[in-house]
């Protein structure tokens, strides 16, 4: 019944965008937005006012101009001609201006633009102009086309994440009675399972508000994008420590506790965390910028992808540290060579989902960034997980297995 209320909520109104314009002598154009817009038809429209409120009459046009011919519009340097490039301008006139987009062929991306050519001409026209401008899709899709499909996908991970808490719990509570403690590894994994479930709740709840109100919850979107980074830094400082042996090379739960205890690794990972989120919120000054399809296509972004890289030679070095040391205990190295396997995986997962999404046609890339994110985070949290709390390999050969009480069999 919950899920048939949010789907039923979830077809409401259009994307809506508002902002101030500014034009200049060499720049009479500005954008309001772009939108990918899917086969069918779509519509726009859009009302330009004074910055004290009052409807603008012109001069100046509303262009649409296609992603096919928007490089020909930024390299046009006659204002005239790049007006003759959009698909149908609207003459400004004081009304609300709408205008339908059709397309038969593919999705396509749709900058709308405001231009004067006065202003172009030095004539001290108005240069500083507010708007609001609302896209539709067609069949009331009101996402982008490059948005399509996250809010079901973001409610099926949700409902699985809380499966999957409840089972991980389950499990904690178990182990827990069974060691006569928590162990500190599952306290990392339980905190890392609790900012990845609240960032999927938060992100679902400024998704299910952007599909009501066309805005969304910025702030919940930009707190679940801080805590899916806080959940990747917990995730990769885990796999880094038990690439360096910790819980696994001790012979005594005790001795691998002393990791934690080490100023400088708590600094490091301080220093760290607060790189991250300062990159994510520098990102967001780049949301705006219109040849930017998704937060990695921006300098921050790349530098996050450069963290990530720079996570896995720390990696890598400890599991060639952790091999040589265990070079008698052949379970020891086998174990080795697969956690490499996989935190390889994982620390190359975030390069290779931007490298493929910048292979992808531009409607398809915040697609492919933030559904192969998502699916990459459920994944590694969930191997993490059974290895953990079930018995499995790492279970067997990690400390964990030597805090077990007098008399347990069975987990």
């Amino acid at each position: 019944m919950l899920w048939c209320v949010l789907c039923f909520v979830a077809l409401a109104d259009a994307k809506v965008t508002s902002g101030m314009l500014r034009l200049s002598t060499k720049e009479p154009f500005a954008i309001l937005d772009r939108f990918a817009y899917a086969i069918g038809d779509g519509e726009f429209t859009a009302s330009l006012f004074h910055p004290k409120g009052s409807p603008y009459s012109g001069p100046g046009h509303l262009l649409l101009v296609l992603d096919e011919d928007w490089d020909a519009f930024t390299r046009e340097t006659s204002c005239a001609q790049k007006i003759n490039l959009a698909r149908a301008p609207l003459e400004v006139t004081g009304e609300p201006l709408s205008s339908v987009v059709r397309q038969s062929i593919r999705a396509h991306v749709w900058y709308a633009v405001f231009i004067n050519c006065r202003v172009a001409e030095g004539e001290g026209s108005r240069r500083r102009l507010a708007f609001r401008a609302t896209f539709t899709n067609p069949n009331g899709n009101h996402f982008g086309a490059d948005e399509e499909g996250l809010l079901v996908t973001y409610y099926l991970v949700m409902s699985g994440l809380f499966l999957f808490d409840a089972f991980y719990l389950a499990r904690f509570l178990k182990l827990r009675a069974v060691l006569g403690g928590t162990h500190p590894a599952l306290w990392i994994l339980t905190a890392a399972c609790l900012a990845l479930t609240a960032a999927c709740v938060l992100e679902c709840c400024h998704l299910l508000m952007f599909s009501r109100n066309g805005t969304g919850l910025p702030a919940c979107d930009l707190m679940a994008e801080i805590l899916t980074w806080l959940f990747q830094l917990i995730l990769s400082f885990l796999l880094m420590f038990l690439g360096w042996g910790w819980t696994i090379t001790q012979t005594k739960a005790v001795v691998s506790n002393v990791v934690f205890y080490h100023l400088d690794i708590w600094l490091l990972i301080l220093m760290v965390a607060m790189l991250q989120i300062s990159l994510v919120l520098i990102g967001r000054f780049f949301a705006d910028t219109h040849d930017k399809f998704h937060d990695h296509e921006s300098w921050p972004g790349f530098a996050l992808v450069g963290i990530s890289f720079g996570q896995l030679l720390i990696f890598i070095s400890g599991i060639r540290s952790t091999k040589t040391s265990a070079h008698s205990n052949i379970n020891r190295r086998i174990f080795m060579a697969r956690l490499a396997t996989c935190g390889t995986i994982w620390f190359c997962s975030l390069p290779l989902i931007v490298l493929l999404a910048a292979l992808c046609p531009p409607y398809y890339r915040h697609r492919v960034v933030s559904l192969g994110t998502l699916l990459t985070n459920v994944l590694g949290v969930t191997l993490l997980a059974k290895q953990f709390v079930t018995r499995g390999e790492y279970f067997r050969l990690s400390t964990l297995s030597k805090n077990l009480l007098p008399g347990a069999k069975t987990i």
